[in-house]
Formats: structure tokens, C-alpha cells, sequence
């Protein structure tokens, strides 16, 4: 019986172990970085990618979350490739719930959230105090959201001017340290609460949306049964409003060097080009997507199918004119400008299929340049320029013209001046196809 004993012994100590061993994985993977739900972060110099749930993440969804970072690479090899700068990095979250720990936000970025990193935090914040013109406040607030994307906002000057910020001294100074001290404080005591019950302090959308402010794209989806797949071209299209906002940023550095812009000013001075950033987007998951053959981004159900956003219908710019007149849809367009350069879609299709991808590519991304470049060196002064109240330093042109024909004639001017590089057979199919939805 002996023996017996010895083996039941042993196999007892032996399950012990296992047991310990499994229950020690969660601590060593948070230890490693690792997330709550037992997901890794994907983290490289040019994206995020992570998973954020409550439950314990499945090998379904994590097998859909490193084929969506494989994707996003492809898109970073394809922007180095055409010379498209990506000198900020853009963080993706695939979100199920708000109930996982805020904890998560941070290691998502690679950061450990403990009192090194608070430190840090605080001085960084107390800088800001110190500054006095609104620009160069913004450009170390635009550093501060870099670094802490996931933050909704941080403590900060007020601003009294478009040039100039109040400055912080002495007692006034001590008044505001003890209001950064409280939210250093705060942050602490909230970092293992659950997203819901601190949304006051993290930024965080339920719907699929990019912010230029920090470069976030958040994404939900219903629930485990959802295949991540469906939104990887959603995902590349918000990823091309990033593209767009680099070359954005690209164009103001080179042809306005001595006044430097942060993201959230950007995105109020190219507010105008909101229709062209939206076309650059869907053209960015379509040169980039599994799916080559139409584009059914965000589709909406209200929409008659003429008004959607695919590439593969045809459209002439004259016959979509008139439909959106003749279904009131023209005020629609003005507003909502996703849809106003379909006509375009269409045509960048043809020439996709009469030439090829690599050539309409360059013509798409030497046609944006010239559009933003020339917004930048000339249309900004051309245009009435108004001061945004809510954000001082930033400004709107609001009598640039928005309305179909003159959105979808300005891409064409500025792709047929990128169409010089074509041989004589690619400018007669290109000229084909600009009289076949431009010139009826």
C-alpha cells in the first residue's frame, strides 16, 4: 500500500503545482505588460493594437487582433514606400466593454502606471506653467498627449489671447500645483477602476472614430461572436485620416516653418478639406484592403444606394448633381461631406482598372499634396479667416467653397497636374476617363 500512497502523494503535489503555476500566469503576464484580460499589447514606432475587455480575451479574437497588426503593417511598408511621413504614432483599441480596469489604457501604450511614471507626469504637466504664447503651450500640450493618448485632458494655463497665455507665479503658482496634485492623486487612486466610472478623466468613443487630437481610433464591437475581419477596412480608413493629417502637418511645417501647429489646430484650419480627407480615407482602405472591389464603409441604410460611398458605381459628376438635387440631398452633402466627392470615387476606379493600383496611387498622393500645399500657401489667405472662440490660436476660413461641383473640379485640377509624370498611352486613358465623369 505504501507505494500507493507515495503515488497519490505525489500526484497531489504535482496537480498543486500546475494549479499554482496557472495562477500565478495573470500576475506574470500584467508584470510583463500585459493586459488584464491576459491580451498583449502590439506596440511598434508606428501603431498600437490592443484588446479591451473585462473577460479573459479568447485565441479567436487574439488570432483577429494579430492579423489586424500584420494588416496595419502592410499600410505602414505601402506609406514608406509612396513617402507619406508617419512621424506620430497612432494607437488602435478594439474595445467589447468600459468595464476593464483604466490600468489597461496605460499599458496599452507601454507605460507602467506607478509612481515613476506619475513623476514623470507632474513634471511634464508644471512645465506648461511656464510658457507664454499660446502656440508653443499647445505644441508642449501636443507632446503631453503623445505620450498619455488615452487621457481626456490635463491641467493647463487659461488662455487670455490668440498670442499670449497668463503666467503662473509665486502664490498663484502654488494654487495651481495643488490643483495638479489633486489630479495626479485622482488618477492614482482611480487606476484599477473600471473605464466606465472614470470617463471624466480618460478619453474614450463607443463609436468607430479617430481623433487627430491624440491619435486614437477606437473601435467596438457587439460582442465575441463579432469577426474583428468585418472592420479591418473600417479600421485602415480611420488610419487613413491619420495619413492625411501627416501630410497636414507635413505641408504647414514646410511652407509656414516659423509658426508651428498642433494637431488640434490642424484639425481646425483643414477643416475645409473635410470631404477630400474623407475620400483619402476610403482610398486608403481600399488600396490597402482584401476587398478590391467596392467600398461599403460605413454604409448608411438612410442613403439611397446612388449616394453611397463605393468606388465601383458609376457616377458622372453632372448626374449626381442632379440626383442630389432632385432628392434634396444637396444641404445633406454640405454639411455632412463624406459623400461629396463620389463622382471622384468613381474615377479613381477606372483609372485603378484602366491603368494601375501603383500608378493611381502616386496620382491620389501627388494630387493631395498639391491640394494641401496650395490650401496652405494660398487659400488660407484668401479666405475669410475667423478665430475659433472654444480653442484660441486656431482659426476656420468660413467662406471656402464646399459645394459639389467646386470640391470635385479642384481634385481634378490638382490630379491632372499630378497626371504629368504619364507616359503618352496612361494620358489618354487618364483623359478618357476625366471626360467620362467630368465632362457630361
Amino acid at each position: 500500500m505504501a507505494p500507493i500512497v507515495f503515488i497519490k502523494g505525489t500526484f497531489r503535489l504535482l496537480m498543486f503545482f500546475v494549479c499554482l503555476v496557472f495562477l500565478m500566469l495573470p500576475l506574470a503576464v500584467l508584470k510583463a505588460g500585459g493586459l488584464s484580460n491576459l491580451s498583449e499589447p502590439y506596440l511598434n514606432d508606428k501603431f498600437t493594437v490592443a484588446f479591451l475587455s473585462k473577460d479573459l480575451a479568447d485565441h479567436k479574437t487574439l488570432r483577429q487582433v494579430d492579423k489586424l497588426a500584420d494588416e496595419l503593417n502592410k499600410v505602414v511598408a505601402s506609406a514608406r514606400r509612396l513617402g507619406i511621413p508617419w512621424e506620430q504614432m497612432v494607437h488602435v483599441r478594439i474595445w467589447e466593454d468600459s468595464s476593464f480596469p483604466v490600468s489597461d489604457l496605460w499599458r496599452s501604450c507601454g507605460l507602467e502606471p506607478d509612481e515613476t511614471q506619475f513623476a514623470i507626469m507632474k513634471k511634464q504637466i508644471e512645465e506648461l506653467y511656464a510658457i507664454s504664447v499660446v502656440s508653443e503651450l499647445q505644441m508642449l500640450e501636443q507632446k503631453l498627449k503623445e505620450r498619455y493618448p488615452f487621457l481626456l485632458y490635463f491641467p493647463s494655463p487659461s488662455c487670455l489671447s490668440s498670442t499670449e497665455v497668463q503666467l503662473y507665479e509665486g502664490d498663484k503658482f502654488k494654487e495651481e500645483q495643488e490643483f495638479i496634485n489633486s489630479f495626479i492623486e485622482t488618477l492614482k487612486e482611480t487606476i484599477n477602476k473600471p473605464l466606465r466610472d472614470v470617463q471624466n478623466h480618460y478619453f474614450f468613443t463607443s463609436e468607430s472614430s479617430y481623433s487627430s487630437a491624440n491619435c486614437n481610433i477606437w473601435v467596438g464591437r457587439e460582442s465575441r461572436d463579432y469577426n474583428l475581419h468585418r472592420d479591418y477596412d473600417v479600421i485602415i480608413h480611420e488610419v487613413g485620416h491619420h495619413l492625411f493629417s501627416q501630410l497636414s502637418s507635413e505641408a504647414v511645417k514646410k511652407n509656414l516653418p516659423e509658426r508651428p501647429f498642433a494637431n488640434t489646430t490642424l484639425h481646425y484650419l483643414f477643416k475645409p478639406l473635410l470631404a477630400f480627407n474623407e475620400f483619402f480615407a476610403d482610398y486608403t482602405a481600399v488600396a490597402n484592403g482584401r476587398n478590391m472591389t467596392i467600398s461599403v464603409l460605413s454604409p448608411d441604410f438612410s442613403l439611397p444606394e446612388e449616394f453611397k460611398r463605393s468606388f465601383s458605381r458609376k457616377r458622372t459628376l453632372s448626374q449626381f448633381m442632379s440626383d442630389a438635387d432632385d432628392a434634396g440631398f444637396q444641404k445633406y452633402f454640405f454639411e455632412e461631406c463624406h459623400n461629396i466627392l463620389n463622382p471622384t470615387r468613381y474615377f479613381i476606379w477606372r483609372l485603378r482598372l484602366d491603368l494601375d493600383g501603383e500608378t493611381a496611387d502616386k496620382l491620389v498622393l501627388s494630387a493631395a499634396r498639391n491640394w494641401i500645399s496650395n490650401f496652405v500657401k494660398v487659400d488660407i489667405n484668401e479666405y475669410e479667416r475667423v478665430e475659433d472662440q472654444y480653442n484660441p490660436g486656431s482659426f476656420l476660413l468660413i467662406d471656402y467653397p464646399s459645394d459639389i461641383a467646386s470640391i470635385n473640379l479642384r481634385f481634378l485640377k490638382e490630379i491632372q497636374t499630378a497626371a504629368s509624370f504619364l507616359d503618352t498611352e496612361q494620358k489618354v486613358i487618364f483623359n478618357r476617363a476625366v471626360e467620362e465623369v467630368y465632362g457630361q
